[in-house]
């Protein structure tokens, strides 16, 4: 008999525009493996591509903070037959206060999806109002019958911050969807190396994410300077670095029209075209915490890395792949650049693929729901 489940998306689940989106999509390609999935989301969700035969959508929930405490929430649940759920999974902590409701009128256990640890996240953006997450988040999974984290650092934090006992914490890594471990042909490469204006024996560098989210934000501004400045001095062959994402504020896009390397592509929804002809994926972010999902799509594409340890945090069994860079040594961050170009073979190993795989989704999420 199938295991029916209430998923609660404070966010719209589609169309996927950020990796806390595709880290959802995860979880909800591994329930559709075997479960039968009830998912509440916002009312600007849109209907994916994707066909999953087990997952219905209810596109309910406002598109304002009182989504979080939104307690007609519980009059749908009382609606719709509670004693038919096995348990509630939320995204995110956030929702604790409407899932604690629901377990107190309808009995029913629930589950956090964590993409981050929200404290550390807000701690290393340096937000003031951070206690208040820390005593929420530390509350909700307190109240939570299990919990999913990304990594094993997360995990660690967790245990020693919070005391939440080994039995109560599951790693559930981000992996890239089939739609992004698809391999493109060599004419579509030619086509978009030609749409890039990528010259031959140039080397393209890639940087992509929300341009609005604080940490990309900052970390195009190091590409900027002093990186740009730096991989001048360093590299013995033209390259240009290729920007992608939205919400490029106008001041920065000047900075970057005054940069013959540096190329501004906008948004791209098939970012994972874009990565095969590239030559390596940056992610020099300072902040932000959790694991970046741009990391492991490259990885899993075979496009090497190079990031700070803050990027990195997270990222397993990419041995020879990624190069990981200290604090704001940006010295050892170009020469790192350089070093990747001028190895021949770039393969991830098949400790990674086999790891960030929906394969070991189901069986981390079978095995707890």
């Amino acid at each position: 008999m199938k295991k029916v489940i209430l998923h609660i998306c404070p966010f719209a689940a589609y169309p996927l525009r950020s990796g806390g989106q595709k880290k959802t999509e995860n979880l909800l390609m591994a329930l559709n493996e075997y479960a039968e999935v009830y998912c509440i989301t916002t009312k600007d969700f849109e209907p994916p591509n994707e066909h999953f035969k087990n997952i219905k959508f209810y596109p309910i929930l406002p598109n304002r903070f009182i989504k979080y405490i939104d307690i007609r929430l519980l009059w749908w649940i009382k609606k719709n037959k509670p004693q038919r759920f096995d348990c509630v999974i939320i995204e995110q902590p956030f929702l604790g206060i409407l899932a604690t409701l629901s377990k107190l009128f309808f009995r029913l256990p629930f589950v956090i999806h964590g993409h981050n640890v929200e404290t550390q996240r807000f701690e290393s953006m340096k937000k003031w109002w951070v206690f208040l997450i820390r005593i929420y988040e530390k509350w909700t999974m307190q109240k939570a019958k299990h919990i999913f984290l990304i990594s094993k650092e997360d995990k660690k934090w967790v245990q020693e911050h919070w005391k939440i006992s080994n039995s109560r914490l599951s790693i559930l890594p981000y992996f890239a969807s089939n739609t992004m471990k698809q391999f493109i042909s060599e004419n579509r490469k030619w086509e978009l190396r030609q749409k890039l204006q990528i010259q031959e024996g140039q080397k393209s560098l890639f940087f992509f994410g929300s341009l609005a989210y604080p940490p990309n934000a900052e970390a195009l501004q190091i590409i900027i300077y002093p990186l740009l400045g730096l991989l001048r001095q360093t590299l013995q062959v033209p390259f240009k670095i290729y920007i992608a994402g939205n919400g490029l504020d106008n001041k920065t896009k000047k900075s970057i029209v005054q940069e013959p390397e540096l190329i501004h592509i906008g948004f791209v929804s098939d970012i994972a075209a874009y990565l095969q002809v590239m030559d390596i994926c940056l992610n020099p972010v300072l902040s932000g915490g959790g694991v970046k999902t741009k990391v492991i799509e490259a990885l899993t594409l075979n496009v090497p890395v190079v990031s700070t340890q803050a990027g990195a945090m997270g990222v397993a069994y990419a041995d020879g792949q990624m190069k990981v860079c200290k604090y704001r040594d940006w010295n050892a961050f170009a020469a790192a650049i350089a070093s990747i170009l001028e190895r021949k073979q770039r393969v991830t190993p098949n400790a990674f693929q086999e790891y960030y795989s929906l394969e070991n989704a189901v069986k981390v999420v079978k095995s707890i729901i």
